[in-house]
């Protein structure tokens, strides 16, 4: 953060996950777990970086429940396992 960091505003949406906010204005800012999967990620709003963002770790998540018409074709190995998964 380059400023406002006196607005940062936080509350536990859930047992496990904290979300941080503006105080200010009500602009989700970021979000994290203290457990399970991904507990050593923070994630961010992209919507509040003025940069180009390019990620060096990432993962699909929910994909038994993606739209079959907006898939990534990068994902055809991991859809193809997942529905494996699914039907055994």
């Amino acid at each position: 953060m380059l400023r406002g960091a006196d607005q940062l505003a936080a509350y536990a949406s859930s047992p496990t996950v904290l979300r941080q906010f503006c105080a200010a204005c009500g602009s989700s800012l970021f979000w994290s777990r203290n457990a399970g999967q991904y507990a050593d990620w923070i994630s961010i709003a992209l919507g509040t970086l003025d940069t180009p963002f390019v990620p060096t770790r990432d993962t699909h998540l929910h994909l038994d429940a993606a739209a079959p018409w907006h898939l990534p074709s990068t994902l055809s190995n991991e859809i193809d396992s997942l529905k494996r998964k699914l039907n055994a």
